[in-house]
């Protein structure tokens, strides 16, 4: 199993995913090391992950989130729709 060959104790892992805790630097590592990719590459990876997470909060956040008032009666940029 992953874990154990990454020399992750398996409570640490229970508790990131039941409990939805960040990752730390530590953890994102051990895969880089095992799977032999570079941090470069990791990093990207979890950059998708978060941008993907954040596109399906985007309808929520902008019925939550005014737009500053200036952008208000400007019109504000033309952003485009995230589907």
């Amino acid at each position: 199993m992953l874990v154990r060959e990454v020399k992750l104790p398996g409570r640490r892992v229970v508790v990131i995913v039941k409990e939805g805790r960040e990752r730390d630097a530590d953890l994102c590592m051990r895969p880089v090391r095992f799977f032999r990719m570079s941090r470069e590459f990791r990093m990207n990876l979890e950059k998708d992950f978060e941008l993907e997470a954040a596109r399906e909060n985007w309808p929520r956040i902008c019925r939550e989130v005014p737009m500053h008032a200036k952008d208000r009666k400007t019109g504000g940029l033309n952003v485009p729709k995230i589907a």
